[in-house]
């Protein structure tokens, strides 16, 4: 089972405890802006610099961390459940206008629309900003 325990202390010293599921205020917890070193075992895990999952971030993959260059820093911690196997990536230009979605591999690109009578313009538009040639679905 995936877990994360922290400690108050470099070297994992201190206080410590140990997480199995996602802590949106650490502060809840006792462990607000004091972690100093942290383990962690299985799933990687993102620690946040505020709660409920805001703010800057830090991923930390399974292993052993006796140091941080941000200790004292994180409020909200997260369990990556993910399957990152087959990555995808999201981006937005306009949100009342076009959705690229770059989906598989290079070249592939979907465009879905939330205006229906503006579609073609969006296409259009997207295909002379990037030089690209759009798959119309």
């Amino acid at each position: 089972m995936s877990k994360i325990v922290v400690f108050t202390e470099e070297g994992f010293r201190g206080r410590t405890a140990e997480f199995k599921n996602n802590v949106r205020n650490l502060e809840e917890k006792g462990f607000s802006d004091v972690i100093s070193s942290l383990k962690v075992i299985g799933a990687p895990w993102v620690a946040y610099y505020d709660k409920n999952f805001a703010g800057k971030q830090r991923v930390f993959q399974e292993g052993e961390y006796a140091t941080l260059d941000d200790k004292g820093m994180f409020s909200s911690l997260k369990i990556i459940t993910d399957d990152l196997d087959n990555p995808e990536i999201q981006l937005f230009e306009d949100v009342l206008a076009c959705k690229r979605r770059i989906k598989g591999g290079p070249g592939v690109i979907t465009i879905n629309h939330l205006h229906q009578e503006r579609k073609t313009d969006c296409i259009q538009n997207c295909e002379k900003e990037h030089n690209i040639s759009v798959t119309r679905y």
